[in-house]
C-alpha cells in the first residue's frame, strides 16, 4: 500500500457558519475531532472528522 492524501469533513450546521461554504475558501476549524483510515484504489486515505462542537473561520473565501 501507498500513503495517500487526507480529507476532512466537518458535521456543522450551515446556519452556525459564518459564510456558506464553497469551494476554493480556506477554514480554520477547531474541536474535538476522529481519525480514520481507508483504502482508495490502492491508497491509505485518512479521514478526519470534526462532528461535535466546533470553531470554524473562513480565512479566504
Amino acid at each position: 500500500m501507498h500513503s495517500g492524501k487526507y480529507t476532512v469533513s466537518v458535521k456543522a450546521c450551515p446556519d452556525s457558519l459564518p459564510v456558506s461554504p464553497a469551494i476554493g475558501q480556506h477554514w480554520e476549524v477547531k474541536g474535538v475531532k476522529t481519525l480514520s483510515e481507508y483504502v482508495n484504489n490502492g491508497y491509505v486515505m485518512t479521514q478526519h472528522v470534526f462532528d461535535s462542537r466546533i470553531e470554524a473561520k473562513c480565512s479566504l473565501s
